[in-house]
């Protein structure tokens, strides 16, 4: 006995006293006469059980477990999407139990200077071993062995696991994200509703029933709906290709030791890419996949949408063929239940595109990929309805004067289904890898935009990543037809990086280089990656297009106001007219702030150039002093247009100037912030006389937004709520010191500390407390000078 109980201590192997060969059952005993399903597990049904046997070399095996939500209340919407989570795994057996151990965030993404190496124990050598003993994750589940038979297969019941709210996969947690307050799950009101089993994968759905209190204080139940997929990882991980800033891939991060560059410890990057291989790899290129990439167009998509959803898919076809592949991503109808009652959208095997019955404006296109090589080995797209109602007002806004079939809302069926066509093609290059390239935004100019042949072959923006919508930099006169976003130049550019076989590490990165020529192929490149460049380069446009910043921006602003003309007679003939009016003014008003902000990144910008020993350049001095005087001038007169009285009067008689001045003071907040502040004093200094320094700066602000006041009447509500967010302004900036607490945030966040201290207008030493105050009380003499003038008129 002693001996037994130092074996245990020794081995870490807890003291039972029962295990597997002391079952009161056997293993054929307990299946008996219960219902079979084989695949990578066998799954045995009977008198309510749920049975899974696990093969013994399972243990040997890396898995991934990745779960969602498939049916929520509708007064419970998570924006954030549906997953529940998504982790590496691995089974592990004890004498009397199965534990379920996570490695997403350990062993496997911490490997040697092997590629290759997957955690494995062949050819193993020291700084390996460390590694799997440095880093433990945690156990999430486990399950008690029922029995064992002859081969090593253990059983184990699936039901009090599944049918519980799984820490790492909370539910709880994911309503508590829609404004909802759960209590624990009542195990009486939560089951396993079904389980089937597969070739390479488990998949149990179950229902959880929750008591939750909503945001006014009610208690109610709530259950929801949980589909979780267990796979088998390939036993030969895809071979990995390693990120290059320069494309925009999604990527799999791994820790290397010991690498084969000599470093003792380096921080490596895979991209995320669908396994693609060639049927015939002799044969020319392009040709056809062993397996192509296949998306389902769930059940429940209405028919009438089907066809623009199928083409979304196959649109990408034509960039797998600059990859060197025909037919490599076709869509297909999901089988009906009798065609296949197993199949399941929320199966991990199968891509499909979902269609949510929520209240939800919006659509993602989220992966699931193998963490040890960047396979993604599925995806599933969300599509809400509301997504197709929301982007028809945003097509109305900004192409009624141009496209005659935006005359009305809301629009034709037929160009509804065009725009669902680019709303979805956006979220399957998610899928397939591809990052937001707000840089493609303003890959076109002007005149290019406005040029019909152009925009045939190239659409608006370089990239249906780009979130620059539509084309409304063409005028009615243009002959422009194509003005929505197709697969661009750099989308092609992207999959033959990503996509294309064969290839060595030096062809790879002279595809990669071809932007350094090529200005519609580029992406955010280099250390500070496309998330810092945007807050500071004017080419990194969202819901913008064009390159020419302010004479794009001058022609969305007449888009704007042409559609804003039109819209009571627009909107007479929809279901509730004054509510569609409503709700359309009001997105008008946000899209206008939008477009004229954009200038705002002139002021103190920074672009990156790529290639040469300057690989940053600052915008032209005489560009960031137009862009003042057009904010400050053009952008708020502009706004003037909204505070229309036989407009205002017909939905908004009490208030209505409120959101008009509201909207002035945000613009003013693009014009003159923190972060200008600072971005216009650090190229003064460096740079001389030839940039704006900082009196320079706020003087024209002044000046501008002075200019031609009136002598007599009112001034109008856009320029009175400017001129008071400016005075706010000003004051504010009479304090020097930045706000400490965002600084921290951004630093935790990774942003590099001088990027976080621009961001957060860390002002001191810059003598922008004295500038503003002698500004403010320069501007307060000129309007009560102006005031004067005005009441030596009056009688």
């Amino acid at each position: 006995m002693r001996l037994a109980f130092a074996l245990c201590i020794a081995l870490a192997i807890p003291l039972s006293t029962t295990d597997a060969t002391a079952q009161t059952e056997t293993f054929q005993d307990r299946v008996a006469g219960a219902e079979l399903r084989s695949g990578a597990f066998d799954l045995y049904q009977k008198d309510g059980e749920l049975l899974l046997a696990i093969p013994r070399d399972m243990f040997e095996r890396r898995l991934i477990w990745y779960a969602e939500v498939s049916g929520y209340p509708t007064d419970a919407v998570a924006l954030g999407g549906n997953a529940l989570g998504a982790r590496l795994i691995q089974l592990e057996r004890r004498p009397d139990r199965v534990m379920v151990r996570s490695l997403s965030g350990t062993a496997f993404e911490k490997v040697s200077g092997d590629p290759h190496y997957t955690g494995g124990r062949d050819k193993l050598r020291p700084v390996n071993l460390a590694v799997e003993r440095a880093n433990l994750g945690p156990i999430i589940v486990d399950f008690p062995i029922l029995a064992e038979d002859d081969t090593g297969a253990v059983l184990v019941d699936l039901r009090d696991a599944f049918g519980g709210d799984i820490v790492g996969y909370s539910v709880a947690a994911l309503l508590a994200s829609t404004g909802l307050a759960p209590g624990p799950n009542d195990p009486d009101r939560s089951y396993v509703v079904e389980a089937s089993v597969f070739p390479d994968n488990l998949f149990v759905r179950s229902q959880l029933t929750f008591e939750a209190t909503d945001q006014s204080g009610l208690a109610q139940p709530v259950s929801v709906e949980t589909a979780h997929s267990i796979a088998v990882l390939p036993e030969t991980p895809m071979e990995r290709r390693a990120h290059d800033d320069r494309v925009g891939f999604f990527f799999t991060e791994y820790l290397v030791y010991e690498s084969a560059f000599g470093d003792v410890q380096s921080r490596d990057r895979a991209a995320l890419r669908f396994r693609l291989e060639h049927a015939e790899p002799d044969a020319p290129r392009p040709s056809d996949p062993v397996e192509p990439i296949v998306f389902y167009l769930s059940r429940e998509i209405p028919e009438r949408w089907r066809p623009y959803i199928r083409q979304a898919v196959e649109d990408w076809q034509t960039a797998f063929e600059a990859a060197g592949f025909t037919n490599a991503i076709i869509a297909r109808d999901a089988p009906s239940h009798e065609e296949d009652p197993d199949w399941s959208p929320e199966d991990v095997r199968h891509s499909v595109i979902r269609w949510v019955a929520q209240p939800v404006q919006n659509a993602m296109g989220p992966n699931i990929h193998d963490p040890r090589s960047g396979e993604i080995l599925s995806a599933h797209i969300l599509v809400w309805p509301d997504v197709v109602n929301l982007f028809s007002r945003y097509y109305y806004m900004l192409m009624h004067r141009t496209d005659p079939a935006a005359a009305k809302l809301p629009l034709p069926e037929a160009l509804q289904g065009r725009i669902l066509r680019y709303v979805v093609s956006h979220e399957v290059g998610h899928t397939l890898g591809l990052r937001h390239n707000h840089r493609a935004s303003t890959a076109w100019t002007t005149a290019q935009l406005k040029d019909p042949e152009f925009t045939a072959r190239n659409g608006s923006t370089s990239s249906i990543m780009a979130y620059g919508r539509f084309n409304y930099v063409a005028a009615p006169d243009d002959g422009v037809s194509r003005f929505i976003p197709i697969i661009g130049p750099y989308d092609r550019h992207a999959i033959r990086w990503g996509y294309s076989t064969g290839l060595n590490a030096e062809e790879l990165a002279a595809i990669a280089a071809e932007a350094e020529d090529r200005p519609e192929l580029r992406w955010g490149a280099g250390e500070l990656g496309e998330e810092y460049l945007a807050r500071f380069d004017p080419r990194v446009q969202t819901e913008n297009i064009g390159a020419d910043r302010i004479s794009a921006t001058r022609a969305g602003i007449d888009a704007l106001h042409a559609s804003l003309a039109a819209l009571p007679t627009a909107v007479e003939e929809a279901r509730n007219p004054e509510a569609l009016l409503v709700v359309t003014y009001d997105e008008a008003l946000s899209r206008y702030v939008g477009i004229a902000g954009s200038v705002g990144k002139l002021i103190g910008g920074v672009s990156q150039t790529l290639g040469g020993d300057r690989p940053f350049a600052y915008v032209d001095p005489q560009e960031q002093r137009q862009a003042v005087e057009f904010l400050a001038g053009e952008a708020i007169l502009g706004l003037d247009a909204f505070a229309e009285p036989g407009l205002l009067a017909r939905f908004r008689p009490i208030g209505g100037l409120i959101t008009v001045e509201s909207a002035a003071a945000e613009i003013m907040s693009e014009v003159l912030n923190r972060e200008r502040v600072r971005m216009v004093y650090m190229q003064r200094k460096l740079h001389g006389d030839a940039f704006m320094s900082l009196q320079d700066y706020i003087g024209q602000i002044t000046e501008t937004l002075l200019a031609d006041l009136p002598s007599k009447g009112l001034v109008s509500p856009a320029r009175q709520g400017a001129i008071l967010a400016y005075i706010d302004i000003l004051t504010d900036l009479t304090a020097e010191d930045g706000n400490g607490e965002d600084l921290a945030a951004l630093v935790d966040a990774g942003f590099p500390m001088e990027v976080a201290m621009v961001a957060t207008g860390e002002l001191k030493g810059t003598s922008i407390g004295e500038i503003a105050t002698a500004e403010l009380e320069r501007m307060i003499a000129l309007l009560g000078a102006g005031s004067s003038e005005s009441g030596e008129g009056e009688e």
